[in-house]
């Protein structure tokens, strides 16, 4: 799940990671995968692990009404994991395609290209791998 900033969560959203993935956790308990910080509360991403879990588990109480305490819990902090697309971006996916025209045998494959989601990294390894056979076999 998203959760919009207007929604007034420090979350960002969780994924239902077990519900996702079978075996992911004991039988009677769920794995969720939240996350936070990100362009809206950079800061926020810094706070000790003990604050994290703290704050997700009350802003998950709110949204899914968990209850209880985690029986396992882990933070990471990856500074830059998600690319944003803010205005203009565009014209960044147009300089890939030129330097891509310009330089044969380069390509540009990822999240920061053709999308943030699981299916979109799916999708650009997919073409991105097509063009490198494309460009790798010798014309008939």
């Amino acid at each position: 799940m998203l959760i919009p900033q207007a929604e007034g969560f420090r979350i960002l959203g969780t994924l239902f990671s077990s519900s996702l993935f079978p075996y992911r956790a004991p039988s009677g308990q769920v794995t969720l995968t939240s996350y936070v910080g990100g362009t809206r509360a950079p800061d926020l991403a810094l706070r000790p692990h003990d604050e994290l879990v703290s704050l997700t588990v009350a802003d998950l109480r709110v949204l899914l009404g968990v209850t209880g305490e985690p029986t396992f819990a882990h933070s990471v902090h990856y500074p830059r994991a998600i690319p944003q697309y803010e205005l203009g971006y565009g014209r960044f996916k147009d300089l890939m395609n030129a330097a891509e025209t310009q330089a044969p045998g380069l390509f540009f494959a990822g999240h920061y290209r053709d999308g943030i989601s699981l299916s979109d990294s799916i999708l650009s390894a997919l073409t991105v791998a097509d063009r490198i056979q494309t460009h790798l076999t010798p014309p008939a």
